[in-house]
């Protein structure tokens, strides 16, 4: 039981010590109509894993497309979409709107996210330019933070890893002592 106990606590820490995430945000400023109605973010992806892209639109109703970013962009990069499916504990409010999430596997690669306002039809997506009827901030986030499998991205300056804190090395090891000590004792009383 106590081997099974150690090795679950091992995998904990090398698990927990592989896991550091990075998050990138980008804020876009939407236009009602026309020229800066759609609002673009482009990274690489360096290693493939999974990625959470999610929405912080607090005045529009934020509407968001993935594609891939071969510098010609057509329907048939596009790899999907998404409106209203990020809870608010994750992406806050939306004014009266919902913001919009996508997770999703990627392969290393260059890919572009693309956000307006709702209504935002792929064509929209591809030509930049929405006829709607709200504008404001609304904000792309990419982020690795708590996905299983988490790849790496490059998408500019903003990228902040997130280290492992300190308390995580120093309670490790403090519970591998224990472990220790509780061997050492139970070996001597014997």
């Amino acid at each position: 039981m106590k081997k099974l106990i150690t090795l679950a606590l091992l995998y904990s820490i090398s698990t927990i010590a592989g896991a550091a995430t990075a998050t990138f945000t980008e804020a876009h400023n939407i236009t009602a109509s026309g020229v800066g109605s759609v609002g673009y973010t482009s990274f690489s992806v360096t290693s493939a894993g999974n990625f959470r892209f999610y929405t912080m639109g607090p005045t529009i109703d934020p509407f968001l497309y993935l594609a891939n970013d071969d510098g010609d962009l057509t329907e048939d990069d596009i790899i999907t979409s998404d409106d209203d499916n990020c809870s608010e504990t994750l992406c806050g409010i939306a004014g009266d709107f919902y913001n919009s999430i996508i997770d999703i596997a990627l392969g290393s690669g260059d890919y572009i996210l693309g956000i307006s306002d709702y209504t935002f039809s792929s064509s929209e997506f591809i030509s930049g330019i929405n006829n709607n009827s709200r504008t404001g901030v609304a904000n792309i986030v990419i982020s690795t933070a708590g996905i299983m499998d988490p790849g790496t991205f490059s998408a500019g300056a903003n990228i902040t890893a997130t280290p492992l804190p300190a308390a995580v090395w120093l309670m490790g090891s403090g519970l591998l002592g224990v472990l220790g000590l509780a061997r050492k004792n139970k070996v001597q009383a014997a």
